[in-house]
């Protein structure tokens, strides 16, 4: 057996089956995808590993990859789909959704999926005091109207650090919007990388490519958004805010995602 294992994590974001025009707490907690999770380890399934939700990507955590991370200091590797070391079939699978993005603007051909299903989970866990192994984005990207109500950490963990990857939840009492922030930390002393397939990008903002999805649902349009910057993966899902304002949102956390230190 080769000294170097890569867990390879390919995951898909998909979206939350919302079928009333108001959506309820119930809805968002009670409805679920009922295709498994696309978490793979070594092109073998494995269900026991926690899911992060970040689109189009390879999380690689090897035991020995110094070399390979030393060359992308960001733990940040863009390629093409094809040049990936992937099976015929997950390669495919790939494709397929690869398609859909750049056809319906969403991987999931507008059927939504699995997004804030732990919303119950997250408020829970509010007053809950998480070890990370890094610093979270400051609340102050989003306005003063949205208040924190939830969060959970989650990924690897160790005791000497923390958990890996931090969800939150903001809320808009008013207005019932939501907006759910999971950040990962590619950590260069593990030696963790990402590679990001070029197929996977849709759209440009604040000068960086990711993942824009899109899908309408009743009067109102569901958004996730997903990129990786400067050893930290983000995905961003919103409920009732306007696309401006995501864009918006967006910019914001790629601005501070530049003068990210650990």
């Amino acid at each position: 057996m080769k000294k170097k294992v890569l867990f390879l994590f390919l995951i898909i974001i998909s979206l939350y089956f919302l079928i009333e025009k108001v959506i309820s707490d119930d809805d968002l907690e009670n409805k679920r995808p009922l295709k498994p999770e696309n978490i793979i380890t070594n092109e073998v399934e494995a269900k026991s590993l926690k899911k992060i939700d970040v689109a189009s990507s390879n999380i690689v955590t090897p035991q020995d990859l110094r070399e390979e991370r030393a060359k992308y200091p960001s733990g940040i590797k863009v390629l093409a789909l094809h040049e990936a070391n992937l099976s015929d079939q997950t390669r495919e699978k790939l494709k397929k959704d690869f398609d859909n993005l750049h056809k319906y603007g969403n991987f999931n051909q507008n059927k939504l999926g699995n997004e804030f299903k732990g919303i119950k989970k997250y408020r829970k866990n509010i007053d809950k005091d998480y070890p990370l192994s890094f610093v979270p984005t400051e609340n102050d990207f989003l306005e003063n109207n949205f208040q924190l109500t939830g969060k959970y950490a989650s990924g690897a963990f160790s005791q000497e650090s923390g958990f890996n990857s931090y969800t939150r939840l903001f809320e808009n009492s008013e207005t019932k919007q939501k907006v759910e922030l999971t950040e990962m930390y590619l950590n260069p002393t593990n030696h963790t990388m990402i590679e990001v397939f070029k197929e996977s990008f849709n759209k440009k903002i604040n000068g960086l490519d990711l993942t824009f999805q899109e899908i309408p649902v009743g009067n109102t349009t569901v958004y996730t958004v997903d990129f990786a910057n400067n050893q930290k993966m983000y995905s961003l899902s919103t409920i009732r805010v306007e696309k401006r304002e995501v864009e918006s949102l967006v910019f914001s956390l790629i601005e501070a995602s530049k003068n990210f230190e650990n």
